[in-house]
């Protein structure tokens, strides 16, 4: 690796689209809490961690007068992304690569603030950008989705991940690291 690349960068995640962040679901909740949130089809959507776009780019193409701006940390991950925009010929949409504990306030708000599969595995620091972000660019009638694990549904799966993870403690290459996790799992 070197020393820009992280892990994420060369074992890169799958990128999909998550139904439970998707602007329309959280407007309709926004809606029964009492608050007034901007339409998808004209909202601007910030997805912290955003990965591949697997879940902005299907918005985009969606929702053509939104707009939708997607940071990621991994390098590798941001260049598919623009890849798959590029061959859509989307143009209300962008990918950057970048780390959330740098992001400052922006010049317009976002009406949705999205951050996927993330605030569980980083350390504190980010965790506490994270709400910073947040505070910092949300609408005024905005809605901000972070989804974490918590107890008791999710001790069984973190169970099997100590098990993983202490199995693969001394191994630096990634692949490997996943070779030797996936082993673990079919060992039982």
């Amino acid at each position: 690796m070197t020393i820009n690349e992280t892990t994420y960068d060369t074992v890169p995640y799958n990128s999909n689209p998550f139904a439970q962040s998707q602007p329309e679901q959280l407007a309709v909740v926004a809606k029964l809490f009492g608050l007034n949130p901007t339409l998808p089809f004209k909202a601007r959507v910030l997805e912290l961690g955003c990965s591949a776009g697997g879940n902005l780019i299907p918005l985009a193409a969606r929702y053509t007068d939104a707009i939708f701006f997607g940071i990621d940390l991994s390098e590798r991950q941001i260049a598919a992304g623009q890849e798959t925009i590029d061959a859509l010929g989307l143009k209300n949409i962008e990918l950057r690569h970048a780390d959330i504990t740098s992001l400052r306030p922006g010049k317009q708000k976002f009406d949705y603030i999205i951050c996927h599969g993330v605030f569980s595995w980083v350390p504190v620091a980010v965790q506490d950008a994270i709400f910073k972000v947040i505070r910092e660019n949300l609408a005024e009638q905005g809605v901000a989705y972070i989804s974490y694990n918590t107890y008791p549904g999710w001790k069984m799966r973190e169970v099997v991940r100590d098990a993983m993870m202490f199995h693969t403690q001394k191994l630096d290459d990634p692949k490997q690291k996943i070779e030797q996790a996936r082993a673990m799992i079919n060992f039982t």
